[in-house]
């Protein structure tokens, strides 16, 4: 089945996926679809339906509504491709801490039926690219916060899944496992033409690898495109952002209305400004003119490109982190 947007196969899609917990609804009726040969990331702060999306295409979760479609395949033989050709690393790590490494990896590539000369390729590599070489006969108990974690993901690509599912892969990795890491996402996504989702409230590493970004806020889809092009959704190109950390709620109020008369399209975080322009020389000269005449002096003003989050904040009037 070929993606109705690009020559790429799609890997899976849901429609109408809904799942409650109580009176809170964490999945409200999404639709989307991902496609091998991509990186696709769930962009949205904590609480927006990431992880409970993820369960439901695992099939760890049963959907309250909506379905899970996967290769176009019948209800018949999607749970038992769900446990073959999916692999999923939770946030939480899932490891054995009184086995090492190497015991971990042989044991869950024999679960999942991996021939022998497949799987000590397979293991050699992941221990190789997600730097546990010479860690692989150490207890798992007696690895570093971010060795662990590189162990919690390799257990989820030893079998050579399909579909690999991350959530929050980067959380607690030192900077050279985070490049190791991308280079192996990077490698499964085009190389081997695996279909890789990626849960996280991480911009940067949005930024840096993903081909397509699906916004999440409150168990909804609000956006779903490459980066360049949400990026380029919003109103401006540039964005101001003027800094009053030292100033009360009725001054930064203040200056919100003052601004306000020159552009409309001011934004208020807690003790910061956003502002979308593309006139960023004339529009901060005018903004300067307007707090001196005022005795304000704001604690910075900066022009920076517009980010992902910038557009999260058009959307929902609030930052990825809050």
């Amino acid at each position: 089945m070929l993606s109705p947007d690009t020559n790429q196969t799609t890997a899976l899609y849901t429609k109408n996926l809904s799942r409650r917990y109580g009176d809170l609804r964490a999945v409200n009726r999404l639709t989307f679809s991902a496609n091998f040969k991509e990186i696709l990331f769930l962009l949205g702060p904590n609480g927006a339906g990431k992880t409970t999306l993820i369960k439901m295409i695992c099939g760890l979760l049963k959907p309250d509504s909506g379905s899970v479609n996967i290769m176009d395949l019948g209800n018949q033989t999607l749970h038992s491709f769900q446990c073959t050709h999916i692999g999923y690393c939770p946030q939480h790590l899932s490891i054995w801490q009184d086995l090492t490494c190497h015991e971990q990896l042989v044991f869950m590539a024999e679960m999942y039926g991996l021939p022998s000369v497949k799987r000590k390729k397979m293991i050699g590599a992941l221990l190789d690219n997600l730097c546990l070489s010479g860690k692989e006969y150490e207890l798992a108990e007696k690895l570093s916060g971010g060795m662990q974690r590189c162990l919690n993901l390799a257990l989820a690509m030893v079998h050579d899944p399909k579909i690999l599912i991350l959530d929050e892969p980067f959380a607690g990795l030192d900077i050279q496992s985070r490049f190791h890491l991308r280079k192996m996402i990077c490698s499964f996504a085009y190389t081997q033409g695996k279909a890789v989702i990626i849960s996280t409230h991480n911009i940067d590493e949005a930024e840096r690898i993903a081909d397509r970004v699906a916004i999440m806020d409150h168990g909804a889809l609000l956006k779903i495109d490459t980066p360049s092009a949400l990026k380029s959704k919003g109103k401006a190109s540039s964005i101001i952002e003027i800094s009053l950390q030292e100033a009360t709620d009725q001054l930064i109020n203040k200056a919100v209305g003052m601004i306000s008369k020159i552009t409309t399209d001011v934004i208020r975080l807690h003790d910061t400004l956003i502002i979308n322009t593309d006139k960023n020389d004339e529009l901060i000269g005018q903004i300067h003119q307007v707090l001196n005449k005022q005795a304000f002096r704001p604690l910075e003003v900066r022009i920076r490109e517009r980010s992902l989050e910038d557009l999260f904040v058009e959307l929902t009037g609030r930052r990825l982190n809050a």
